[in-house]
Order: structure tokens, then sequence, then C-alpha cells
């Protein structure tokens, strides 16, 4: 979607994208069995929402679009600030 394409004519067109796109990302989130992974997402789990790569969501990091959290070797992220991000960011890629 395109931020230039916004007029009042086409409004309920972008809503509708909005929407479809929300739709699509719950789809692809994973379903936990265990309530102490619910809020977190692996770098994996992030790059595979996106649809981007692993440097790629390590720039979003760099750039203060995602925050991340370590737990010994591995970083995470939680799932609200991540969801927060995609919906708020005007660009991520």
């Amino acid at each position: 979607m395109e931020s230039k394409n916004l007029t009042l004519e086409n409004l309920p067109n972008l809503v509708g994208q909005l929407i479809d796109l929300s739709i699509l990302i719950n789809s692809k989130l994973p379903e936990s069995k265990s309530a102490s992974n619910v809020d977190l997402m692996s770098i994996n789990e992030v790059a595979d929402l996106f649809q981007v790569s692993l440097p790629t969501v390590h720039s979003y990091v760099k750039k203060q679009i995602l925050i991340k959290y370590k737990m010994g070797a591995n970083t995470y992220f939680k799932r609200e600030e991540v969801l927060g991000a995609l919906f708020n960011s005007k660009s991520v890629a």
C-alpha cells in the first residue's frame, strides 16, 4: 500500500487491505502450547512474519524498530512489540 494513494474515495479499499493483511499475519503466527512462550517470538519467527532475511531483522533492531531480548545465546522478541512495530511503522522495509 502506498500512502500517496490515500484518498477518501479509496479509503474503503485500503481498510479492506489492512484487514486482509491482519488476517494473513494472524494466520502465520504459530500457536504455542506453552503459556511461558506465548508472548515471545524467535528471530526466525519474526523474519518469517515480516518475510525478510535474518540480517534484515538485525537491521530493524539496529534502527530501533524492534527491541530484542537475550536469554543466553538466544534472541527473542515480544510478540506484542513486533505486531506494534508492524502496524505502527510507516515503512519497516
